[in-house]
């Protein structure tokens, strides 16, 4: 895993402009398989946890990141896959599959996507029925503020678009969930998953609305007072 520290030790340089407010940690389990399931707000998602998790990770990313064949040698190196809508994805999942089961966290995002507008988009269940398959948690993950560190969050290009702005971000590690052993609830667990990380997120920006709102009003009592003098 020589590669996939180094790829930490980039992280945590690449990202010293953006400052994380970390949460929850205590609920990512310090050995055997789990599945992390994050919203997906920026491209640098999965870079932010790999800089802040002691434990290695698996994952699929878009088949596009692997066409360059120096990329597709280093990515594969830090066990990460290609998935997509244009390849088979079978021996993919196949080798997250035995990570899992040899123990390894797996860090997936269920939109399929970046998500614009600051929104969570709909989750597929893959990621519910992967859990119940081999029987370990799903960690939800709820990603704050990212979408803020990219001029384009989704699909930067260039040095320039993967400049990385000064930005205040919030991730949690959410209290770990059991899928129950009947497939039928697939969908369902799914979709109270991404409830769970919408309502943490909500939380996170009424709490950013008021602390605008105070600000604002404080200014507003120094110009007042001001203007008195």
């Amino acid at each position: 895993m020589l590669i996939y520290s180094i790829m930490r030790t980039f992280s945590r340089l690449y990202l010293r402009p953006v400052e994380i407010e970390w949460d929850g940690l205590e609920h990512v389990p310090q050995e055997g398989g789990a599945i992390l399931a994050a919203n997906h707000p920026s491209a640098l998602d999965q870079l932010m946890i790999m800089a802040k998790l002691e434990r290695p990770y698996c994952c699929v990313q878009r088949s596009e990141n692997f066409k360059n064949p120096v990329a597709n040698w280093w990515l594969r190196q830090t066990r990460a896959r290609p998935a997509g809508k244009d390849i088979d994805n079978t021996e993919s999942f196949r080798a997250i599959e035995r990570w899992i089961r040899e123990g390894s966290l797996f860090l997936t995002g269920p939109e399929g996507d970046v998500s614009l507008n600051n929104n969570v988009g709909p989750f597929s269940k893959g990621f519910v029925s992967l859990a119940r398959k081999l029987n370990v948690p799903v960690i939800p993950v709820a990603i704050w503020g990212t979408e803020k560190s990219l001029i384009d969050p989704r699909r930067p290009r260039g040095l320039a678009g993967f400049r990385v702005q000064p930005c205040h971000v919030r991730i949690a590690f959410l209290e770990p969930v059991h899928i129950p052993a009947y497939k039928e609830a697939d969908a369902a667990c799914a979709e109270e998953i991404r409830q769970t990380i919408i309502r943490k997120r909500d939380g996170w920006s009424a709490g950013f609305r008021e602390e605008c709102s105070e600000s604002g009003s404080g200014r507003r009592d120094r110009q007042g007072h001001a203007s008195q003098l």
